[in-house]
């Protein structure tokens, strides 16, 4: 997957950058080099480059969506710790390396480990992928919130309308984890199963800190 981190040696914690709407093209593939709008392509790295500092992500959410952007950043050498809600179901893709319920044809990176514990998920983390479905996000945020670590910078690739407040996912994000940190979104026509199988997919993010979408694209 191309899905890129920064290799400016800086960590993203912090309250956003700038105020200027910034929306950066990511492209998701297997092969080549991350293809991007941005003009900062020194920042994207090949599927077998490490990053120049530590870099841990912890994904939110187990589904099919999290699991294929688990994917996309533990095949390029990133940890990842997806965060799931059964213990049974983190023992299994820690021991197979494989969903038992969601895409379980697809052989998940060594890279990624599961969990069920939000502090073990979250503590460590540079970058936390939010992937939880829309309309259980807020009770989800509300129950993990307070392991999230301080100005660590939220990627939302989950998408909708909360029915009870008509809220988008900004909103909701900003509702539960303040708005003391930067966020990011990820959308565009994507198929999880054809992210993990490294199918070529064009998606867009769009965040209104520009140094965060930059180390993103």
């Amino acid at each position: 997957g191309q899905l890129s981190l920064p290799r400016g040696g800086r960590s993203r914690r912090g309250p956003a950058a700038a105020t200027t709407a910034s929306s950066v093209r990511w492209t998701l593939s297997s092969t080549g080099r991350p293809r991007s709008s941005s003009s900062s392509s020194s920042l994207s790295m090949s599927p077998m480059d490490p990053p120049p500092y530590p870099v841990r992500v912890a994904v939110l959410g187990g589904g099919n969506f999290g699991l294929a952007l688990a994917s996309v950043l533990g095949g390029k050498g990133i940890p990842v710790t997806l965060l799931v809600r059964s213990e049974d179901v983190a023992d299994e893709l820690n021991a197979k390396h494989r969903h038992p319920r969601y895409m379980p044809d697809i052989a998940l990176p060594t890279t990624i480990r599961a969990t069920s514990d939000p502090a073990t998920a979250l503590s460590d983390a540079t970058y936390v992928v939010h992937a939880v479905p829309c309309q259980y996000s807020r009770d989800f945020l509300e129950s993990v919130k307070e392991h999230v670590p301080p100005g660590v910078p939220v990627v939302s690739g989950s998408k909708g309308i909360e029915t009870t407040s008509l809220g988008f996912m900004a909103d909701i994000l900003r509702d539960c984890l303040g708005d003391k940190r930067s966020y990011a979104f990820l959308s565009g026509p994507s198929f999880a199963h054809e992210i993990c199988q490294g199918v070529a997919t064009a998606v867009v993010i769009a965040s209104d800190d520009a140094l965060l979408a930059d180390d993103l694209a």
